[in-house]
This record gives C-alpha cells, sequence and structure tokens, in this order.
C-alpha cells in the first residue's frame, strides 16, 4: 500500500504492511537473516485473534527497496473500567544514519497514530529515550503519564569494577577490597532471601501446563484502572518470542506459602547481555522480570514476591537482575531487598481516537499496571 507524500519525500516509497503480506515482504529483503524481525513475525502470526489486515510494519523505502526507516505495531488490548480496547504497540523505530533529522521519523509515526485512528485503535510506546520524547509529545500529540521506575542488582562487583575503576598503581588493592566487600553483601542478601523463604516459596510450572499457567494468571489480574490482555497463550508467546531474538530462557513460577496458600505468580528472563556496560567489553548473564501478578488479599504479598525473586536471581548464577514496574509497592520492597534504582526509567506515551472517552486518570502513571511485559520490552 503506498501513500501520497510531500514534495520532501517524493524519492521514497511509503509502505503500510499488513500481518498477511509481512512474511513475503521480509523474505523479499531478505530480513530473516535478523533473529529480532524473525521474533516478531512469528507472534504476530500467533497472537490470538489478530486479523489478516492489522497494519504492523509502516516503513520508508529508497529507490532501491532498502529500508531507510521504519516502526513495527505490536497488537494488544487496553482493559479499563470495565471495558477493553484494541491498542498498538509502536516499537523498533529505526532510520538510517545518512537519513535522520530530516522528518522521516515523524512522519512514520504521524501516519501510524492516524491509520489506527481509523480503525478505532490507540496506539503507544514504552522505553522512549529522551531525544523521542520531545517528537512524541510536542509534535504527535501523545500523552506521556509519566515514568516506570527501573531498579537492579548484581550479584558480584566484578561486572562494575572494569567499567568504573580507572587502570592507575592502585587498582589491584581496591579492586580486591571491593571483591571481599562485595561477597559479603551478596552473602547477607542471599540469608535473607532464604530467611523469607520459611513464609512463602515459589514453583517453577512448565509451559507445557498451560491450564495451570492461565488459572495462575487469572486469578491475579491487575487492580490498577489501566491494564493490558494476558494469559498463558501471550505469555508463551512472548517467551518464544524472547527466545528467538536472542536464545533466552523464560520460567514461569508460582507462588504460595508453605501452607499452600496462593499469593501469585512472576516469569524470569535469562539472557545472555551481549552489549556491555558502559565501556565493559565483556558480557554477562541477567534476569529479568517480564511480569508478575499478586494477591492482594495475602499481607505482605509484594515483599514475599520480592524477596522470591532475588533468591531465584541468587541461584540462576546471572550476573544483574534487572526489574520494571510502575507498582510503587513492589519497587519499595524490591528497594528493601537492596536493588538501587538507575537513571535510565522506562515511560509511557499514548495516544486515542476521539471516540473514546478514557478518565483523566489516564494521565497518571500511578493508575497504570506496567511492566517489561507492556509494549515489546519482552524482547530487550
Amino acid at each position: 500500500m503506498k501513500s501520497s507524500l510531500s514534495n520532501r519525500f517524493d524519492r521514497f516509497a511509503f509502505r503500510i504492511i499488513d500481518v498477511a503480506n509481512i512474511t513475503n515482504y521480509i523474505k523479499d529483503r531478505n530480513l530473516f537473516a535478523y533473529p529480532e524481525v524473525r521474533a516478531k513475525i512469528e507472534y504476530l502470526k500467533a497472537y490470538p485473534g489478530i486479523s489478516g489486515s492489522f497494519p504492523c510494519l509502516f516503513c520508508f523505502e529508497a529507490s532501491k527497496g532498502e529500508i531507510i526507516c521504519s516502526v513495527w505495531a505490536i497488537p494488544d488490548r487496553l482493559h479499563c473500567y470495565g471495558g477493553v480496547y484494541s491498542w498498538a504497540w509502536l516499537s523498533s523505530l529505526m532510520t538510517s544514519p545518512a537519513h535522520q533529522r530530516r522528518g522521516f521519523a515523524a512522519y512514520l509515526l504521524g501516519q501510524a497514530i492516524k491509520s489506527f485512528h481509523a480503525i478505532g485503535c490507540a496506539s503507544g510506546g514504552m522505553f522512549a529515550t529522551s531525544a523521542s520524547k520531545r517528537l512524541l509529545t510536542k509534535r504527535l500529540g501523545m500523552i506521556l503519564p509519566g515514568y516506570v521506575s527501573r531498579l537492579f542488582l548484581v550479584a558480584s562487583f566484578d561486572l562494575l569494577l572494569e567499567t568504573h575503576i580507572p587502570d592507575w598503581v592502585y587498582k589491584r588493592f581496591l579492586v580486591s577490597l571491593l571483591r571481599i566487600f562485595s561477597k559479603r553483601f551478596i552473602r547477607s542478601v542471599r540469608t535473607q532471601a532464604v530467611r523469607w523463604r520459611r513464609a512463602a516459596v515459589s514453583k517453577a510450572i512448565s509451559w507445557n501446563d498451560m491450564n495451570v499457567i492461565d488459572s495462575e494468571i487469572r486469578k491475579s489480574q491487575p487492580k490498577a484502572d489501566y491494564w493490558f490482555a494476558n494469559s498463558g497463550t501471550i505469555a508463551l508467546l512472548k517467551a518464544s518470542a524472547a527466545a528467538v531474538a536472542d536464545g533466552s530462557e523464560s520460567n514461569f513460577y508460582s507462588l504460595e506459602t508453605r501452607h499452600g496458600e496462593r499469593i501469585g505468580y512472576f516469569i524470569l528472563r535469562r539472557n545472555w547481555q551481549q552489549r556491555a556496560l558502559r565501556g565493559n567489553r565483556r558480557g554477562f548473564w541477567r534476569v529479568t522480570l517480564i511480569d508478575y501478578g499478586i494477591s492482594l488479599s495475602y499481607p505482605g504479598a509484594h515483599r514475599l514476591l520480592a524477596k522470591e525473586v532475588v533468591f531465584r536471581f541468587l541461584e540462576s548464577g546471572a550476573a544483574l537482575l534487572d526489574v520494571a514496574s510502575s507498582e510503587k509497592p513492589l519497587m519499595t520492597a524490591f528497594r528493601k531487598s537492596y536493588l538501587i534504582g538507575i537513571h535510565k526509567k522506562a515511560s509511557l506515551n499514548f495516544t486515542y481516537p476521539s471516540s473514546w472517552h478514557l478518565q483523566r486518570s489516564c494521565m497518571d502513571i500511578k493508575h497504570w499496571h506496567l511492566t517489561r511485559s507492556s509494549g515489546d520490552g519482552f524482547l530487550f
């Protein structure tokens, strides 16, 4: 599908590719070699109830057919105040270096928003960079309700030593001292996590037990005003897409008391982080809290879940635990488990059709339930 463009873009073809044609389009351009592309297509093809006419890729092509600017769209469903609405996550915005700062991305996003509004669908994004926030809010009129906190915990300070300690004569001595402190610190964190296991423990559930997983998720639907569709099928699709993208492994855990009383569930993803931290040339294993559900009827549920996530992380042998959530009580529980904040917070931005009548509460992030499962965060 082509669209008429202004003279500024008349040398380029603007295309909207739907789900029915995306596989052939990607094959013709030899893009299946990229794992992230394969992961998105497999997710789109298997998403429950998706229409073949759903527009999943917006892009500009140069004269020889190469893509110079593109953005993907991932389907979702927004639940709010008893209603269910169609939603599209705009993700993986890319512009080739030679064509940056020429308005391609702004035009592309604007056309995507118009396309989705025309079919009564909202569009939004997560984890926007600082540079793109001005474009999203001022030029495209998207709403920015706020930021989602991110916390992390390192299993060993070795991950940070090479990055932050300069190469000077006392470096070896300082590194030795920090390693001693690191071991004692992690031993203290582990001891505390084990102590809390006297109250609650998690049990790994195979993805083959879909009935059990579906039941766990249904019993732990978010209590927030705004939250996104989730089920065992969708959770498995996201785990499978992440595995295709980088070979990661995702595990589903049920959390319950020692007496068998159900508390909730959580999903952890373990992947090799090839892109190291700020100059550190070594890769490392990372564990990410992808999603979770909590029974608020059980006192101290947030604290118990946080402690069990930390315990599972320490048992995994990974170097870094990464947690992101808009739920303040849970993040407070993680901070009490020695996780610390990082400056790169996630942001939600969205726009919805004029036919929708959302309440003003949508303007405040505290009314949203957002995790790394939102958008395409499960691919990062």
